[in-house]
Order: structure tokens, then sequence, then C-alpha cells
């Protein structure tokens, strides 16, 4: 695995479009998960990478063509007691593929 890595660009790009009002947003009342894929999907093409996209159960949700990178969206909930949110790390390999777990979190107006 080389030290070559899309992970700054592609962080960039989200901030970017985060300040510019690109925010995420179901497009209708039945999309329970796929909201954020589709976000960073539009992120990605915003930018210069290459990628492919998994299909709804592969893993990662997109591969990055020219290096053994992938990205994999994981949605987050606060957790309903006062105990900590511990998190697994952010990133495994498979493969020799190192992927990197993206987190958010989405709740609900109403359900903070």
């Amino acid at each position: 695995m080389t030290n070559e890595s899309t992970v700054a660009q592609v962080f960039t790009e989200c901030v970017t479009a985060i300040k510019d009002g690109k925010l995420i947003s179901r497009e209708n009342r039945q999309d329970k998960e796929f909201h954020f894929q589709n976000w960073f999907l539009a992120r990605l093409d915003d930018t210069s990478i290459h990628y492919e996209q998994g299909g709804r159960n592969s893993y990662p949700d997109f591969r990055i063509v020219h290096i053994a990178e992938g990205y994999e969206g994981k949605r987050i909930s606060l957790p309903r007691t006062r105990s900590k949110l511990r998190l697994q790390q952010p990133s495994s390999v498979r493969q020799s593929q190192r992927t990197l777990h993206l987190l958010y979190l989405w709740t609900l107006p109403g359900r903070e």
C-alpha cells in the first residue's frame, strides 16, 4: 500500500460544499439511508478523483481507481443514555485496500 491518499482533497471538497450551503438532504420521506451516499457522490464528482461506485450492498461504497483506497458511509446515532459515544477506528484494510469510514450523524427534526 502506498502513502498516496485522496483524504485531504475529499475532506476539503466536503468542507467547501458545506460552506457553500450544499447540505445533506433527503429526497423523500422513504429515503432512510442513501441521502448521505448521494451527497458524498456529488462531492466526489466535484473533484478530479476517478472512482467506482459499488452496488447498494457492496463494500466499500466508493473505490478510488488509481490507488487502493475507498470510502464507506456509516451513520451514527447519539446514545439514548448519558454514556459516552464510542466509535471504532474509522478505517480498515481489506485485501490491501484501505477503506475510510465516513461517519455522519443524522437526526430527524424533533428527534435530536
